[in-house]
């Protein structure tokens, strides 16, 4: 059923890499499609793929040859979506890079979580060290005691703040 939406109307892909506990590598594949009956997107998963090599040409060569053997035009994919790091986001080289050459007007879209996560590693290192130690500190304290948390949950009630 997958096989056939993709056919036949545009779509995004969001996809994964991992490795299974075999030392598999893996490369999950999520379709997002709109639905014009109901006026929705639904995320539905197309197939889980098994990659030769963990590199960037590797699951692209992957997905292409799916896409080529079940008659899925790449021109289709309208939006890509993965997580951050280079092997998926590489300019150059990275998988992003490979789709955009084979569907140039494809929509790219990073994790958000990622670069929120990596923008505030990044301002936190701008900070003096004192500050972070202090925050530590302060979550030790809390954390080694059932008791004082319990007393600092109490004075965030009063002061309307849980």
């Amino acid at each position: 059923r997958m096989v056939r939406i993709c056919r036949q109307q545009p779509f995004s892909i969001l996809i994964d890499e991992s490795t299974d506990v075999s030392v598999t590598q893996l490369l999950a594949v999520v379709v997002r499609y709109y639905i014009a009956k109901t006026m929705t997107t639904c995320d539905a998963p197309l197939d889980t793929l098994t990659v030769e090599s963990g590199t960037a040409n590797g699951f692209y060569t992957t997905l292409k040859a799916y896409f080529a053997e079940h008659k899925i035009p790449l021109s289709n994919i309208v939006g890509f979506g993965c997580d951050n790091c280079s092997t998926m986001m590489g300019a150059n080289a990275g998988f992003q890079a490979l789709l955009k050459r084979d569907a140039p007007g494809v929509f790219v879209m990073g994790c958000v979580c990622h670069s929120l996560h990596l923008a505030a590693s990044r301002a936190s290192q701008k900070l003096p060290d004192f500050v972070e130690a202090f925050l530590r500190d302060v979550s030790q304290y809390f954390k080694l005691s059932s008791k004082r948390l319990q007393q600092f949950q109490l004075i965030q009630q009063a002061f309307c703040m849980k």
